[in-house]
């Protein structure tokens, strides 16, 4: 599909649904730094004039729940791409495959983007996530379409969670692994397994990057970090100076739901706040065990976006570690 998009001289509209918050919104200010490019709007079950108005882009209220007015609603903004960060959750995901029958139909929409920000997940993964299970039911629904490109992005996991408290994020707060403050670190296995590192502000820089390709394949994988747990609380010890309290997780028990060393971390109580309940108690072993299956390793699965991209330099958890002990904030991160 050569030339990224509609007619020569215009811009191309992307839409985020769900961009007032999360990835999404990360997604939402990336695009805004193209103003001679994109026209950026946002889909939401609800209209903040404030946030709006802050932020510089339409907000467009959408029932999720019924496609022809989300068809409607895509064609009457001339919607080119349509990026999704609605929530994958127990009753809510039907929002999403709505998402791809609207975009499907929309006359004017061309190229979709799910709400998959993570790894590949396979049967087994969902078996284990239950969550999973719906990413895959969103790839079987993308599969079906006739008329929609789309693909989806891969960057193994969020560096952002261990740095909200100094550094920009738009992600709810989360430890599932290593709390820098307190030196404490509940590591998956042996913590020798690498696993992918990418900060979502570096998350969005290559998804509107990945715009301009005339082409989409079904999977882009993006990092820039590749570190086992213990190099990346080696390189935290060396930041700060200070040894860590280190325990190891077993990962047949991570695999079962078992989260009781992962209670040990302060503040993990914060997920309740921001999960169903459900979700809450099993994502953090879930995590852990696909870290140290290693799963959570976006080498592994293909050809990376930082080489088609090589301007885009992502933050290293080696400069976020030594930027957090040191109280300094790396450009484009305050």
């Amino acid at each position: 599909m050569a030339n990224n998009g509609q007619q020569n001289n215009s811009l191309i509209t992307v839409a985020v649904a769900g961009g007032t918050r999360g990835m999404g919104l990360a997604i939402v200010h990336e695009l805004k730094r193209f103003p001679n490019l994109y026209t950026v709007k946002i889909l939401s079950r609800n209209a903040d004039a404030s946030q709006a108005g802050e932020l510089g882009v339409k907000i467009i209220t959408v029932d999720y729940s019924d496609i022809e007015s989300i068809t409607k609603v895509l064609e009457a903004e001339d919607v080119y791409t349509l990026i999704s960060n609605v929530f994958i959750s127990d009753g809510v995901t039907p929002s999403q495959h709505n998402l791809i029958y609207a975009a499907e139909a929309s006359a004017v929409t061309k190229r979709f983007v799910p709400s998959t920000f993570d790894v590949p997940y396979d049967e087994e993964m969902a078996s284990i996530l239950y969550t999973g299970g719906y990413k895959l039911d969103i790839e079987k629904i993308l599969t079906m379409t006739k008329s929609l490109e789309w693909t989806r992005f891969h960057n193994g996991f969020f560096l952002d969670y261990y740095f909200s408290s100094k550094m920009k994020t738009f992600l709810t707060p989360g430890k599932y692994i290593a709390d820098l403050d307190s030196k404490k670190a509940i590591i998956p296995g042996d913590g020798n397994v690498p696993v992918s590192f990418t900060h979502t502000l570096d998350v969005a820089r290559f998804v509107v990057a990945s715009l301009s390709l005339p082409q989409w394949p079904s999977r882009l994988y993006m990092s820039e970090d590749y570190l086992t747990w213990n190099e990346f609380i080696d390189l935290a010890e060396k930041a700060s100076g200070t040894k860590f309290e280190r325990q190891h997780n077993n990962l047949e028990d991570l695999k079962s739901g078992d989260i009781t060393r992962f209670k040990q971390l302060d503040g993990w109580e914060v997920l309740y706040e921001y999960w169903p309940k459900r979700m809450a108690e099993r994502l953090p072993s879930a995590i852990q065990y696909f870290m140290g299956a290693g799963l959570l390793d976006t080498d592994r699965y293909g050809p990376r976006l930082n080489d088609l991209f090589p301007d885009i330099k992502p933050l290293t958890a080696r400069d976020a570690l030594e930027s957090y002990y040191e109280g300094k904030i790396p450009g484009g991160f305050s």
